[in-house]
């Protein structure tokens, strides 16, 4: 993982953290990942949370730092801690956007230089007592196991190794320093170099052990949760399956019904159903065929009655008596009634009893026969 990658939290994180210090990630990182998110994602909101936590202890420990430099008079330490205090708010930025590498280079060099910047500017040049402070430097070596990829911690080690050689070298060195020049080298190269290597081994050990079990478990979450949705995909297949063959039947039944005749018979599917287009279709066709049985009805009788119209015609025509027409409300009726006298006409509904509760008054059923018959066909 390179320095110069810098991770981009997706648009689907909208959770917000939770716990004693939900509100401090709430400020300093992006939001949690949700559910469905990669692993990439989960590992750089893991990462940023614990940048954020990182910069929560620096913030603190500067109010001490500040404070024993004005007790101890070591007014040079003030706009180190300033530079370092500024560039904490900027990798605080950085983080709440998900750059979390750019996060944790922003830290580790800043107080690495902090650091670096107060031994080389010690008062009195080199000396005994400056001597432990060299191992101090150990801190950005574990900030940058921390923050950054495992391996960069041997990227770094040598950085504070050759800082070490080069302040014994050319550093003024205090009175009676050349007195102890051994012990100083000792406590000034050669141990905090030991720590270094010690520090960038054990720290690539643990990170790389930690982000692999971390990784471990998000793929075994990965996997229960793909079991899962695959179960209840499952199930939802089942459930469809069951409500398609219970559709196929209802249609093969309806269709059934209505090749016995009975055209009044449709599938009773609901909106929801995955046949539901299926069902309308063959709602709208059996309505369709009902509505040409019944106009097939009609134009059925009308024949019927057009050919009892002709045969009384033609038997009227040889002066033989016939039956009366009998009125059956087809569009023939009307021309039988401009055939026949309305005497005839009328005496033939009242021996039909044609009239109904719903039939309109006899002096209005010869003038709207027509409407009123045929208002239905």
């Amino acid at each position: 993982m390179g320095l110069e990658t810098q991770e981009h939290f997706t648009d689907n994180r909208t959770t917000r953290h939770k716990g004693l210090l939900g509100w401090w990630y709430n400020l300093t990182a992006p939001a949690e990942p949700t559910i469905n998110a990669s692993i990439e994602e989960r590992e750089s909101s893991r990462r940023a949370k614990l940048a954020s936590t990182i910069m929560l202890i620096l913030y603190i420990l500067t109010v001490p730092a500040v404070v024993a430099s004005f007790l101890g008079k070591n007014y040079q330490m003030i706009p180190l801690l300033a530079g370092m205090f500024f560039a904490t708010i900027i990798a605080t930025c950085c983080n709440r956007r998900g750059l979390v590498n750019l996060t944790g280079l922003i830290i580790v060099v800043a107080y690495s230089a902090g650091m670096m910047t107060n031994i080389a500017t010690a008062a009195g040049g080199l000396s005994l007592e400056l001597a432990p402070w060299f191992t101090l430097l150990i801190i950005p070596e574990i900030l940058v196991a921390a923050l950054l990829s495992p391996g960069m911690a041997f990227a770094f080690a040598p950085i504070y190794i050759a800082f070490s050689v080069l302040a014994f070298l050319f550093m003024p060195r205090a009175a009676g320093a050349e007195t102890n020049l051994n012990i100083i080298f000792s406590n000034a190269v050669l141990l905090p170099g030991i720590l270094q290597c010690t520090v960038a081994g054990i720290s690539f050990l643990w990170a790389s052990n930690l982000e692999r079990a971390l990784r471990e478990r998000d793929r075994a979450e990965e996997v229960v949760r793909l079991e899962r949705d695959l179960a209840e995909k499952s199930e939802q297949m089942i459930q469809q399956k069951e409500q398609l063959e219970h559709s196929i039947d209802v249609i093969v039944q309806t269709q059934a019904t209505v090749a016995n005749g009975n055209l009044n018979a449709r599938v009773p599917l609901t909106a929801d159903n995955v046949l539901w287009s299926v069902a309308g279709t063959l709602n709208n066709l059996i309505a369709r065929l009902q509505r040409a049985r019944a106009t097939e009805a009609e134009l059925e009788q009308a024949r019927t009655s057009a050919a009892h119209l002709a045969a009384i015609i033609r038997t009227r025509k040889h002066g033989q008596p016939t039956p009366n027409y009998v009125y059956k409300g087809t569009m023939i009726d009307t021309i039988a009634m401009e055939i026949f006298p309305p005497q005839e006409t009328q005496k033939t509904y009242r021996d039909q009893a044609f009239y109904t509760r719903d039939t309109p008054p006899p002096q209005e059923a010869f003038s709207t026969i027509w409407k009123w018959k045929t208002s239905e066909v």
